[in-house]
């Protein structure tokens, strides 16, 4: 209850018209769906090429390991390196 009016009943709103919200939520989502068809079409044509060098990306040896261990190899636990200038 909310200033004395029931807002909430049994997990249903009786505030809103649902059916009506409802509604509007799937012309929305049908007007975007057209409006970015082109976009999605592009997007997934490029899904493959995109996983694949991602993948490949990160599967390669970057030698970070090596530099960050040497950063902080004199750091106290739970203290951050300091930058140098």
């Amino acid at each position: 209850m909310i200033g004395g009016r029931l807002i909430l009943d049994g997990g249903r709103v009786l505030t809103v018209d649902e059916a009506r919200v409802r509604g509007a939520a799937e012309k929305a989502i049908a007007r975007l769906l057209e409006a970015n068809a082109a976009s999605l079409a592009f997007a997934r044509s490029l899904e493959n090429a995109v996983g694949d060098f991602s993948i490949a990306r990160g599967r390669e040896v970057h030698g970070l390991g090596a530099c960050c261990r040497q950063r902080t190899a004199s750091v106290p636990r739970g203290h951050a390196p300091v930058e140098s200038p």
